[in-house]
């Protein structure tokens, strides 16, 4: 199988997703596994190979206590701040 390349906003996605494991101390098996998903389909997400999907959006908010739309806030205060990095 041929190997995924980053995808600049799974990229940021992922971060998000590894800032949220990480602060619970939580290895990816077990976030997986509290999320419902594999730990290779998490481990993907993490590394920005895969975009997550409208579900697994959901999935993070209910398990970490967030809105939904506060992971949208922090994707795209991340992504502007790219793009005004990469403008300069």
């Amino acid at each position: 199988m041929p190997k995924t390349s980053p995808r600049p906003d799974a990229v940021i996605f992922g971060e998000i997703f590894r800032q949220f494991r990480q602060q619970r101390g939580w290895t990816i098996r077990t976030c997986a596994q509290h999320l419902g998903i594999t730990a290779s389909y998490l481990g993907l997400l993490e590394a920005g190979c895969n975009m997550p999907g409208i579900h697994v959006l959901l999935l993070f908010a209910d398990v970490f206590g967030v809105n939904a739309w506060e992971i949208f806030r922090s994707f795209e205060e991340k992504r502007r701040a790219r793009f005004a990095a990469a403008a300069r």
